[in-house]
């Protein structure tokens, strides 16, 4: 399952050839933590972050997703 959250999170954040470049990346390793009822996914970007983590084949699962379009939780 950590694999797993981990290659989508890899999908989401790295754009293929076919897609648009976006002007942001991750910084240094992600963070997981595996709890009994949930999984917290800590990273930091170069730039605020705004957008869309999911777990890859269930973005319309809002258990499974989490949308941060107006992201203003943020540290620098």
């Amino acid at each position: 399952m950590l694999l797993r959250v981990l290659h989508g999170l890899v999908i989401l954040l790295i754009p293929s050839v076919a897609s648009f470049m976006f002007d942001n990346e991750i910084v240094g390793e992600p963070k997981v933590d595996c709890e009994d009822t949930m999984l917290a996914l800590t990273f930091k970007t170069r730039k605020p972050f705004s957008g869309r983590v999911y777990v890859q084949g269930l973005s319309d699962d809002e258990r499974c997703a989490q949308g941060f379009a107006k992201n203003t939780n943020q540290s620098r």
